[in-house]
């Protein structure tokens, strides 16, 4: 973080004759804290946009002091606290007064698949994420043990890597999980295929900020399989685009994975009902957000 502010501020240094209308920060730790700095030195407004870790750490009960101190120190003055989802703008009220805060929702970054057209046999459900403890792969792990227990055996693919990658590949090896397979990171650029042929996305998460997995899957009519946690339960509705489980809970997903696997005809319905919903997370409704603040703000 050290490092990263140093650079900031050595660019902003570089480019001090430069007229500016205003400082962006795509995060609030740690690009926050040197945009905060370069808006003060050169005295205009700033614009900062929350995304999910740097404002609950990667934990349920929310971040720590030194950090709910860093932000509160970047959104202290900012002209603008923009929030990617209700859940992280509420979480983060709890640390203090913001002001200034609104939503601006993220978007997929590749086109989606016309809604009209099917999905590609799917015969698979899918995680998509990295193996740290708040994404909770551990979970769906236990879930499937459960599941194996009642001869019930979907096929599971896992894609990611992370500190618990090889804790999960001895998982499945040791409870002699068969229908189960698992592959670190891939290209972006195969992300499409894989989830559009996907039965349906599991997202046990402790907690996000917006899980742009599960707007990309819904775009290709793959309906998710989500944690009721926040960044997760402001897009995914209970059978309606999805289904949710209680956070953590491994009897509930094992239940949620089941229900799904035994109802094809749900899993279509659930699918087609998230791409309609995800049809409102675009490019263009981020931008107009940002537009409306430059507008209001500053112009």
């Amino acid at each position: 973080m050290a490092l990263f502010v140093c650079g900031a501020m050595v660019f902003h240094f570089q480019h001090r004759r430069r007229a500016f209308h205003c400082v962006f920060s795509n995060m609030a730790i740690p690009s926050g804290i040197a945009g905060a700095a370069i808006a003060a030195l050169r005295h205009i407004p700033h614009i900062v946009w929350y995304h999910g870790s740097d404002v609950h750490a990667g934990k349920p009960q929310g971040a720590g002091f030194f950090q709910k101190f860093l932000l509160k120190a970047v959104w202290k003055n900012s002209m603008a606290n923009c929030f990617v989802s209700q859940g992280l703008l509420r979480l983060a009220q709890t640390y203090g007064t913001l002001g200034n805060e609104t939503i601006v929702p993220i978007a997929p970054v590749f086109p989606a698949t016309p809604a009209n057209n099917e999905p590609a046999n799917p015969d698979y459900f899918i995680y998509i994420g990295r193996m740290e403890k708040v994404k909770n792969p551990l979970l769906l792990i236990e879930a499937l043990k459960e599941l194996k227990n009642r001869q019930v055996t979907p096929k599971v693919r896992f894609i990611g890597d992370g500190k618990l990658f090889h804790v999960v590949r001895k998982e499945i090896l040791l409870h002699d999980l068969k229908t189960v397979s698992l592959q670190k990171n891939i290209s972006h650029d195969r992300v499409p295929a894989l989830l559009r042929s996907a039965y349906a996305l599991i997202c046990p998460s402790l907690i996000e900020g917006c899980n742009m997995t599960i707007i990309e899957a819904a775009h290709y009519q793959t309906p998710t399989i989500g944690a009721d946690v926040p960044g997760i339960n402001c897009i995914v509705t209970h059978h309606t685009t999805g289904l949710l489980f209680r956070g953590n809970c491994v009897g509930e997903l094992a239940l949620s994975i089941k229900e799904l696997y035994e109802n094809p005809s749900l899993r279509d319905i659930l699918g087609k009902n998230a791409a309609g919903a995800a049809a409102g997370f675009s490019i263009a409704r981020t931008a107009d957000g940002f537009e409306e603040i430059l507008s209001s703000k500053l112009f």
